[in-house]
């Protein structure tokens, strides 16, 4: 993958332009999740996008704080098995979901990913491989590393991205 400077620092070596937050993924390359379906992500934190492969607009963005950072928030939600399991309290908007039958333990499951819980409910998808199949086949993925911000700094970035984009599923 390409070297990135990170948003902050884009933003605070790149004065004399306005870049903004809702530009910040228009310099990062888009990863193939069809080619590469386990993708080499760094252990920083960020902010990732799923895009759609048509036409490249924003489906989901979200952002990686923790300790693991962008891999670990991504690889949840690229694990066909990163589901949620419940003794029977469900949303009826899961109601597809559950209709599937498919259980873990004995529990029945939903997506637990946010995007992969959006996806299976507004286009009936069943939890795990089946969501995840659809998320690989439409959608690309581009991550932006933010190595020094605050944690509270990364959320606002994302909250702003949200706001400027307004991506399909957040």
């Amino acid at each position: 993958y390409c070297e990135r400077k990170s948003a902050v620092d884009r933003n605070e070596t790149d004065s004399n332009s306005k870049q903004s937050h809702s530009s910040i993924f228009d310099d990062v390359p888009r990863i193939d999740l069809l080619k590469y379906p386990k993708p080499d992500v760094p252990l920083t934190c960020g902010i990732y996008c799923f895009r759609n492969r048509e036409d490249g607009s924003p489906a989901y963005i979200g952002s990686a704080t923790g300790q693991r950072g962008l891999r670990a928030r991504i690889s949840q939600h690229l694990n066909p098995i990163y589901l949620e399991a419940r003794p029977r309290v469900f949303s009826r908007f899961d109601e597809a979901q559950v209709a599937t039958g498919i259980t873990h333990n004995g529990k029945l499951v939903i997506e637990k990913s946010y995007f992969r819980k959006q996806l299976a409910r507004r286009h009936d998808l069943a939890p795990g491989t089946e969501c995840l199949t659809y998320l690989i086949s439409r959608f690309t993925l581009s991550y932006v590393e933010f190595p020094d911000a605050s944690r509270e700094e990364i959320l606002l970035a994302e909250s702003e991205l949200i706001e400027d984009q307004n991506p399909t599923y957040n």
